[in-house]
């Protein structure tokens, strides 16, 4: 091997080398999402807080009938006032409980409550909620990765390269020289990591 082989090798190697630096750089970008279930948290609002913001009387009052069927229905013309008027007083004076979810999925969590109304007021509201937060985690993959080799043989061989890894594979050009008989030459190798 004459020595303008070996500039043009050496030339070569190099810019392979700085090419393998900036082409290095390229990564793939990877977005993992984890959801963690928080602590739940439980909790009651007072009855003192349980206030209406707003009070609002109709234009036509609402009176309880029973249809043909002895069914409650609301009319704003009853044909019997007394018997709507304790039908009215009946339906004041019953307690209903609420139990319902809200909502519950993987991304918000979920949200129960259990609330009393009698007397027209809201008289308990119970609530759960378990937080679930979202972490989404970037991780950025290196898709080419350059590489530098420098090796001694026990044959008075040296040598020194470099090369590209795509993924897992890599690819190997070094330079040899041998210290007894003056001999040069390339070597290209193909890697695998594991």
């Amino acid at each position: 091997m004459n020595n303008r082989t070996a500039i043009i090798t050496l030339i070569s190697a190099a810019t392979l080398f700085v090419a393998g630096i900036f082409v290095g750089r390229y990564t793939i970008s990877k977005d993992t999402t984890t959801h963690i279930v928080g602590k739940t948290i439980r909790d009651s609002i007072s009855y003192d807080r349980l206030v209406p913001k707003y009070i609002t009387t109709p234009v036509l009052m609402s009176y309880l009938e029973l249809d043909t069927l002895y069914i409650p229905i609301y009319t704003t013309n009853p044909k019997d006032t007394l018997g709507s008027l304790k039908m009215v007083l009946v339906d004041w004076n019953l307690k209903r409980s609420y139990n319902d979810v809200l909502f519950n999925d993987s991304t918000r969590g979920k949200f129960e409550y259990k609330a009393t109304v009698q007397f027209n007021k809201i008289r308990s509201f119970v609530y759960e909620y378990t937080p679930i937060q979202t972490i989404v985690t970037k991780n950025k993959i290196r898709i080419l990765q350059p590489f530098i080799s420098i090796e001694y043989s026990n044959l008075n061989t040296v040598g020194v390269g470099g090369g590209l890894f795509y993924h897992n594979l890599g690819l190997e050009m070094m330079y040899n020289r041998n210290y007894i008989d003056n001999n040069k030459g390339i070597s290209l190798g193909l890697k695998y990591k594991f």
